[in-house]
């Protein structure tokens, strides 16, 4: 199989060539995303002890979900939802 000459044509259309990400981007990526992971952890475990937690406060499950809400929008960070 011969190959085909290269043409300022192909050139021109050819994607340019890749570049590294800098490793402060990658860093700041990582940390957002073991932050967001933690955070719907965090709701997770709230979320499965909230019967006790009503039990144990004497509370109604209505006021057991607005805590549930309240704690999760407190350490959501602003616009980083999954």
């Amino acid at each position: 199989m011969s190959r085909m000459p290269i043409t300022a044509a192909d050139s021109a259309t050819s994607p340019p060539p890749a570049q590294a990400i800098d490793s402060a981007l990658l860093r700041l990526a990582g940390i957002l995303l073991v932050g967001a992971v933690v955070v719907q952890l965090d709701a997770t475990i709230v979320s499965v002890a909230l019967n006790r937690l009503g039990r144990a406060f004497h509370t109604t499950s209505v006021i057991g979900a607005l805590v549930n809400t309240g704690t999760t929008a407190a350490t959501e960070p602003a616009g980083l939802r999954l």
